[in-house]
């Protein structure tokens, strides 16, 4: 047993002179080595009542960030007899942070980590500490699917109006087929009004001002290919459309060309830009159709 403890204080001991280190930059250049601050740029009264002048927390360490965060940051605040529901015990926490680099002096780019609390409150309120990457690099995404691949389930404005009167073939391949989808709104001779009418509609600057005030900074849009590309112009026969249902596709291609698609495309750039938001382009619909389900453009 004797052996067994000295054995761990050398490789603590080990540990400890491999991550030596007084600064970020030689630090991060060290195998294994994080960076652990608190934010000296903050006031945070609670963090001097924890743990001092904050030596043994901070520093050029080997340490796991999970148990950092979870056991070393947030078990001391439990053991002080603080609550950690308390809203001046979460800011607190999150003043302490981890870096992390790539080990590569050419690499600007680091991962900023900071200490949270998550709370779990059912059936009983019970709290943790755990590592989230600094709201700088947070994707906070929300979803603003069934524009382009309309879905009717989705209830968007202008849904009823887009599939007035439009109903899919009864079976296809011997399965029935589940729902309407773009592609028999294809068959209507009036085909472009009502998908011009139907994006006009549903595509709203104000969407992205509740998103912004909601607390998101990423708008997933979900496109399928006839919005970027005329796929007749270089796939042929099952890679384009499979055999059973290539007359339904070859409609929905028509309803517009995908020139035309570009000025509403253009327009969520604009709206997501002038509320502080990006735009992650999500290719939601292939060529050939991935699966056989209407969010490809095609019920099957």
């Amino acid at each position: 047993l004797l052996l067994c403890a000295l054995g761990g204080l050398v490789r603590e001991a080990d540990a400890e002179l491999a991550c030596a280190a007084d600064d970020v930059e030689s630090c991060l250049m060290k195998p294994g080595c994080r960076w652990f601050q608190r934010n000296a740029s903050v006031s945070c009264p609670f963090c001097e009542k924890w743990f001092g002048n904050d030596a043994e927390v901070t520093g050029c360490r080997d340490w796991d960030i999970d148990i950092y965060c979870g056991q070393m940051i947030g078990l001391t605040i439990l053991a002080k007899g603080d609550d950690m529901v308390d809203d001046r015990v979460k800011l607190a926490v999150q003043n302490y942070e981890i870096i992390m680099g790539t080990m590569e002096r050419e690499n600007p780019f680091r991962k900023r980590m900071v200490c949270s609390i998550w709370c779990e409150t059912s059936p009983r309120t019970t709290c943790q500490g755990q590592p989230r990457i600094g709201p700088e690099h947070e994707v906070r995404g929300v979803n603003y699917g069934g524009r382009f691949i309309p879905e009717r389930y989705l209830q968007l404005p202008g849904t009823a109006e887009l599939f007035q009167g439009v109903s899919p073939p009864a079976r296809v391949l011997g399965r029935p087929v589940a729902d309407v989808s773009l592609c028999d709104v294809g068959a209507t001779p009036d085909a472009a009004e009502r998908f011009s009418d139907f994006l006009g509609t549903s595509i709203r600057e104000d969407h992205f001002e509740r998103m912004a005030d909601l607390g998101f900074n990423t708008v997933r849009l979900p496109l399928g290919y006839w919005n970027l590309l005329n796929a007749s112009e270089f796939l042929e026969g099952p890679r384009r459309a499979p055999v059973d249902i290539a007359a339904r596709v070859d409609a929905m291609e028509r309803i517009l060309p995908p020139a035309a698609y570009r000025g509403w495309i253009d327009d969520i750039f604009a709206h997501a830009r002038r509320h502080g938001l990006r735009v992650l382009l999500d290719f939601h619909a292939a060529p050939g159709g991935q699966t056989a389900n209407v969010f490809t453009g095609c019920d099957q």
